[in-house]
């Protein structure tokens, strides 16, 4: 079981359905994961956990597997943020240290952060 095996744009899909669904701390306590530190998904103007995305997303994309665990692979920029991306979704490198977007493109990102503060 690897982040290789995910293959499939819909399964990540599916899982930011599910947090949205079920709300960031809840889906988070459902798969075992915290909070982000650094690297959040944008997808639809929304910011989420990248790293519970993806474990997520592998069991979606293998039930028979399942998800992954936060223990079972590292999160960061050659790990989680180069799977996305080979996906066709953005990462974003936030610092919540500085209050800040690191690599900011847009407002909307700056708006997506603040929401993601106060949940």
């Amino acid at each position: 079981m690897s982040l290789n095996s995910i293959r499939q744009r819909s399964s990540i899909i599916s899982a930011i359905r599910e947090c949205q669904s079920l709300g960031r701390d809840q889906f988070l306590a459902r798969y075992g994961f915290g909070r982000a530190k650094e690297y959040f998904l944008v997808y639809e103007g929304q910011l989420f956990d990248s790293k519970a995305i993806i474990g997520a997303a592998h069991g979606k994309e293998h039930p028979d597997q399942g998800p992954l665990t936060s223990a079972q692979f590292s999160g960061g920029e050659t790990t989680v943020r180069r799977k996305l991306n080979e996906l066709g979704f953005e990462v974003r490198k936030i610092s919540f240290a500085t209050g800040g977007i690191v690599d900011a493109k847009s407002a909307a990102t700056t708006q997506a952060l603040r929401q993601a503060e106060r949940q």
